[in-house]
């Protein structure tokens, strides 16, 4: 890790949380043994049931947390910038943002904080994320930034953990997943987190790309690791994400892309989500087939 090891580096962490207690303890209690820093964690609880809003106090209880309890669904998003806002306001030099559906390795905080600090013009980092089922095995290894898709793909996806060079420098990518990302908090407070409009889905890209195209470096560190409790392959897509994931694409697009980006990505998109639409059509799959209407028109 950094060459100095006596500094503790002060790192704060926000876990966005919707009536998920049982996700967000465990998260918590692995971020409570990180190692080689100084930690402050906000948990942002969007639920509404107050019967979850309760457990999750009461989980909450044990772990020196800052609890904000909406008292609605602000989204991934707008839980998220909830977060950083009073991380900012208390002048954090490093906040991350993790998914409360993770365990994040005792050394994996520290690992990040030294690649930015080693990387000054880099703004953000994320660790390796491996999925909890088959284990051992890559759900994120780096990231491409689709420009004709307006995704971000997730290299490496599926692939052994154990592939993966011992100690490995940091590498530079183009998109980084909100599952877990360390930014610098100047790079926070200059470029702004993310966009609330989007709710969830897609916000990753839109940061991903706005921060590219402002001259800073994204970064993945290989030997920084976090588990995330997803499964490979993922099952089929929801209907709702369907929607939230192809407005959110069109919204990029017109925030940041050149036209020549824009044609590009129409001449993907139309032939595709007609073909979507028509697989959905034939096999009576109203509820994904309206999604995909949706998503294709919706601003």
């Amino acid at each position: 890790m950094g060459s100095d090891a006596t500094q503790r580096p002060a790192v704060t962490v926000v876990v966005v949380t919707f009536e998920s207690p049982h996700h967000l303890v465990p998260c918590v209690r692995a971020l409570r043994a990180s190692q080689g820093v100084d930690l402050s964690i906000i948990v942002v609880d969007n639920s509404l049931a107050p019967s979850k809003r309760d457990e999750i106090r009461h989980g909450m209880a044990p772990f020196d947390v800052t609890l904000l309890a909406t008292g609605e669904n602000l989204g991934f998003t707008g839980g998220n910038n909830r977060g950083f806002q009073l991380a900012v306001e208390r002048g954090a030099d490093w906040i991350a943002t993790v998914n409360d559906d993770t365990e994040i390795a005792p050394d994996a905080l520290r690992r990040l904080v030294d690649a930015l600090v080693e990387h000054p013009d880099a703004a953000a980092a994320s660790p390796t994320m491996v999925a909890a089922a088959p284990d051992g095995t890559i759900w994120w290894g780096g990231g491409t930034l689709s420009i004709p898709r307006a995704i971000g793909r997730h290299d490496r996806y599926g692939h052994p953990v154990s592939e993966l060079p011992h100690g490995a420098a940091p590498v530079d990518v183009t998109f980084l997943t909100g599952c877990a990302i360390l930014f610098r908090g100047a790079a926070l407070r200059s470029l702004g987190a993310f966009r609330e409009d989007y709710f969830m889905y897609g916000e990753d890209v839109e940061l991903s790309l706005r921060y590219r195209r402002a001259g800073r470096r994204l970064l993945w560190v290989p030997a920084a690791r976090l588990l995330h409790k997803v499964s490979i392959p993922e099952p089929e897509i929801a209907p709702h994400k369907i929607l939230l994931r192809d407005r959110n694409r069109r919204r990029t697009v017109r925030l940041h892309y050149r036209w020549w980006e824009g044609l590009a990505f129409y001449g993907w998109f139309v032939p595709t989500r007609l073909i979507h639409l028509a697989r959905y059509i034939a096999r009576a799959d109203s509820a994904r087939a309206r999604m995909v209407l949706r998503g294709a028109w919706e601003r």
